[in-house]
């Protein structure tokens, strides 16, 4: 299972108060969503759920630590190549 709840968790440790709303939503949104759509609603949102690509391309474009966590996540499970920041 990919713990998607996990890196909401990190991106909050690293966002300096920005976006704590959205993310706090998606990541509570994450425990209700059922298995099937878990995945697709977590990166591209759900009615008024923002997704994570949302959420990182609107508020974390500058900051870097915040990209390197997505980078190593989509490397860590999806076996991507590496995103260069």
């Amino acid at each position: 299972m990919i713990p998607f709840t996990r890196v909401i968790q990190k991106t909050l440790m690293e966002s300096e108060g920005i976006a704590v709303a959205d993310l706090n939503r998606l990541n509570q949104a994450m425990g209700y969503w059922a298995p099937e759509v878990k995945e697709s609603w977590f990166w591209y949102g759900h009615g008024a759920i923002l997704g994570y690509l949302d959420i990182l391309n609107g508020y974390f474009r500058e900051n870097k630590k915040v990209r390197d966590i997505y980078s190593n996540f989509v490397y860590s499970y999806y076996k991507g190549k590496k995103i260069e920041g």
